[in-house]
């Protein structure tokens, strides 16, 4: 039997390190930025882009603009799976928010 997250090992990590799922979570738009949709969860829960960082298992000393810019276009692996924890969103799904495909024409 696996231990339970109050008995310690890697099953307690992950449970104390990730974030919980948050009970609403808004759909993206069709080619809404990660950046865009962050806002926009704030404004859904109407607390300010630090709270909603927390929330979302984020660096809240990203939360300025332009750090929050670069952070989400990178989309690192260790910001993409607290991402997913709390909200569902495909690990796809954000990564395509996080580098828009560009168009060619």
């Amino acid at each position: 039997m696996p231990p339970s997250p109050t008995q310690g090992g890697p099953a307690a990590d992950a449970a104390r390190t990730l974030p919980r799922r948050l009970p609403v979570v808004p759909l993206p738009q069709s080619g809404e930025s990660l950046f865009s949709w962050i806002d926009h969860l704030a404004a859904h829960y109407d607390v300010d882009r630090t709270r909603i960082m927390k929330w979302l298992g984020l660096n809240p000393a990203t939360a300025h603009a332009a750090h929050l810019a670069r952070h989400t276009a990178e989309l690192p692996l260790a910001s993409a799976v607290p991402l997913h924890a709390a909200t569902g969103l495909a690990p796809k799904q954000l990564r395509d928010m996080a580098c828009p495909p560009t168009s060619h024409g």
